[in-house]
């Protein structure tokens, strides 16, 4: 069997960026998998919710990142070269062992006990972030409340003293669109810079709390590598960087598309504002409705057969997370928003990549949309036009959205 060519459709286009889901409609009519343009070439997209389920609690679908040559890492600038040592080391972008070693060791930030002793503190921020926001007749809902929230979150797990967390949130902002893995080079550039800024700041505050340990991640971290848990100072590091960025890209993008689709269907809003108790299928629903993670590549690790189509090893699928969740074979109605909707979807991933945070970051969305619903009960889309979203694949945010309370 053979797979459909799209290569008409671009995945870097803005029509497709700014609504993707008449591309997957497509996608899905064609066929279980399919060509389309990325970066100029054609890729195989996996559209339907049954295989992407499936290949992502498959380990013949493998997460490696594509070891560059010598000679490229030679050519390239300082801070590409730091940000590749850094990814490297990403669990995101590791299987077994390796993987299973450094998400054991994170996991103990990210327990349910943890999640729950944090949430005082969330909620506080919440209505400090809209302290200032509601002050202004219009107010920018990413900036002002979506980003610095999660942002704010992770700082706290990882032990960021409040002083730093200004340059905090700006390299984790450089450094998050470093996770689009065909973003243009001057992205990564300004990422490297920040990986450069990051881990030297990391040094300092790891030196600190090997005197001075607290409560925090990186204290937890640092305790294992001294027990001999075989972790370095360079994967503390990148798993500090890798938890920053997951933990508030996810959770940024959420809050943000979430509230851009409650303020376009009222109707599910009125709802909302009726039935507070559906804030939890309403979070789940919005993560099914506009995912924050639109698609992840996986690497074949042998010759095998995906959506009916034979490959060889190495091919890369992009599993279209995004489209999946809108396959009307997995999701009656699926391009309607019913935040009554049963819970189900891939948004956090499946199988040994599931998304460590995913507690945190439902915890952090309910809250924020119960507080915001509380403190601005006329909250209303300003402006005229469409928001722009941000210039990424892999991930789907709004670059800004004017809201007015």
């Amino acid at each position: 069997m053979t797979a459909a060519d799209l290569t008409d459709i671009d995945l870097q286009s803005d029509a497709f960026r700014q609504d993707p889901y008449t591309a997957y409609a497509r996608m899905r009519a064609a066929g279980r998998l399919v060509q389309v343009n990325v970066a100029g070439q054609p890729q195989w997209m996996a559209t339907r919710h049954a295989d992407i389920a499936a290949a992502l609690k498959d380990a013949r679908f493998g997460t490696e990142s594509e070891l560059p040559s010598a000679q490229w890492l030679q050519a390239v600038p300082e801070p590409i070269r730091v940000l590749h040592e850094m990814q490297r080391r990403w669990m995101l972008f590791l299987n077994p062992p390796t993987h299973t070693r450094l998400r054991g060791l994170a996991h103990q930030a990210f327990t349910p006990r943890m999640v729950q002793a944090l949430e005082g503190q969330i909620e506080q921020r919440a209505h400090e972030l809209l302290d200032r926001a509601l002050a202004q007749p219009v107010f920018d809902l990413v900036h002002d409340f979506a980003h610095p929230l999660p942002v704010d979150v992770i700082a706290q797990i990882l032990g960021v003293p409040i002083a730093d967390r200004e340059a905090f949130a700006r390299w984790s902002v450089q450094l998050g669109a470093t996770l689009d893995p065909i973003a243009p080079d001057e992205v990564y550039l300004r990422g490297g810079e920040a990986a450069m800024g990051f881990s030297a700041y990391m040094r300092q505050l790891i030196a600190q709390r090997r005197g001075e340990p607290g409560s925090d991640l990186l204290s937890a971290l640092i305790a294992a590598e001294q027990a001999g848990d075989h972790l370095d100072e360079e994967e503390m590091i990148a798993t500090c960087v890798l938890l920053l960025l997951a933990g508030h890209e996810t959770t940024q993008n959420l809050i943000g598309n979430g509230v851009h689709a409650l303020l376009r269907h009222p109707e599910q809003l009125l709802r909302l504002r009726q039935e507070p108790q559906l804030i939890k299928s309403a979070v789940e629903e919005m993560l099914r409705y506009d995912s924050p993670v639109q698609c992840v590549p996986r690497l074949l690790r042998e010759d095998m057969a995906v959506g009916g189509v034979d490959l060889p090893r190495n091919s890369r699928v992009w599993m279209l997370i995004g489209s999946a969740h809108r396959d009307e074979e997995a999701y009656p109605n699926a391009s309607v928003l019913d935040i009554g909707r049963d819970r189900s979807h891939l948004a956090f991933g499946a199988g040994i990549h599931f998304c460590l945070g995913a507690l945190l970051a439902r915890t952090e969305a309910q809250i924020a949309l119960r507080v915001l619903l509380e403190r601005a009960p006329n909250l209303r889309l300003a402006g005229g036009a469409d928001p722009r979203v941000r210039p990424m694949v892999t991930l789907r945010g709004l670059q800004s959205l004017p809201v007015a309370p």
